[in-house]
């Protein structure tokens, strides 16, 4: 049985976010904010919930509780299927959900089926974003588990309420990136997170990375040492300033800078070059560690025009340590 917690943490990926607890971890994830997937894991196939799994993708057209079955009947023909072959009958339950929280929610169906493990699933699209989206979570026959898979399946947004921001959250990173920038890179690990986003139709980039272990990474090193040894590739080419700051009161180092090596330009945005784009050359950044959480966080920008805001939001809104078991997040979606 899963022990009581209160502690959560939000997982978000390509704009879709729901709260879990605090030892689950994202295993899986694929495609984009148009077409992709994630899976959820407990660690615990013993615990009421296992894990869950979320699909998504863009929908044309007005959507009705007809065409929503039509999509998840392949999801549990199989079910009934494989519970068939195993002796074990399963007729899954399939029912309109009303649903009184998310109202730009035209349509919504929920779904329970019963196979040696228990699903319990929804299907719905937003009229808001244009998506459907299908979570399932999936675990141990009982009260129990349709208690939490509830609590779980109530928690999933799939927009923004403020949509100028899109959450993201996962191996202990969470923070708000604006809404026209995309992820274009990530390298997820144990002990380090990078992801790399850009700027719709433009050559602006965004980089966030996690350090997890901070106080063995950086060693006793400043903040300015740990930025010389972590900043080289990324920041070649870059006159810069450097000063004391602050992030959620830790001391921060911010740095502030014009890129002006010219072949360093002409590698990283040929590309753009091609299509007469302005390339991105003023730089900044901020770095800071957190003795709290024992992590590190370092947040880059190249923008085509001086843009230093960019990087302090995405950092206000990072979450970097909490208070008790309430998360403390400042700045984005609050």
């Amino acid at each position: 049985m899963m022990t009581a917690r209160t502690a959560e943490q939000t997982i978000g990926w390509q704009g879709i976010t729901l709260q879990v607890y605090d030892d689950w971890s994202v295993v899986g994830f694929g495609g984009d904010s148009h077409l992709g997937s994630m899976r959820i894991d407990s660690g615990d196939d013993s615990s009421a919930i296992a894990g869950l799994e979320i699909r998504w993708s863009e929908a044309k057209g007005k959507q009705t509780e007809q065409s929503l079955e039509a999509r998840i009947k392949p999801l549990l023909r199989g079910i009934v299927k494989d519970a068939k072959k195993n002796s074990v009958l399963s007729e899954p339950v399939v029912k309109p959900f009303r649903d009184a929280v998310y109202s730009d929610r035209d349509v919504s169906i929920d779904f329970k089926w019963t196979a040696g493990r228990a699903g319990h699933g929804r299907i719905f699209h937003c009229g808001e974003c244009g998506r459907i989206v299908v979570v399932q979570a999936y675990g141990n026959p009982g009260g129990e588990f349709i208690k939490r898979s509830k609590t779980v399946l109530d928690s999933v947004q799939c927009h923004s309420g403020a949509r100028d921001y899109v959450t993201w959250g996962l191996y202990g990173l969470l923070l708000d990136v604006p809404a026209d920038f995309e992820l274009t890179y990530q390298q997820l690990m144990n002990v380090y997170l990078q992801l790399k986003f850009q700027r719709k139709n433009s050559t602006d980039q965004l980089m966030v990375e996690q350090w997890s272990l901070a106080n063995v990474q950086l060693k006793g090193a400043y903040l300015d040492e740990w930025y010389e040894l972590k900043s080289v590739g990324w920041t070649d080419g870059v006159r810069s300033e450097k000063s004391e700051s602050a992030v959620k009161d830790h001391p921060a180092l911010a740095v502030n800078g014009r890129r002006s090596d010219l072949a360093a330009v002409l590698v990283d945005s040929a590309r753009q070059y091609s299509k007469l784009r302005l390339p991105a050359l003023n730089y900044a950044g901020l770095l800071w560690e957190c003795p709290e959480s024992n992590k590190a966080y370092m947040i880059q920008s190249f923008t085509r025009r001086p843009e230093e805001r960019l990087v302090r939001q995405c950092s206000e809104s990072t979450v970097c340590h909490r208070s008790g078991d309430v998360i403390v997040k400042v700045g984005g979606q609050g």
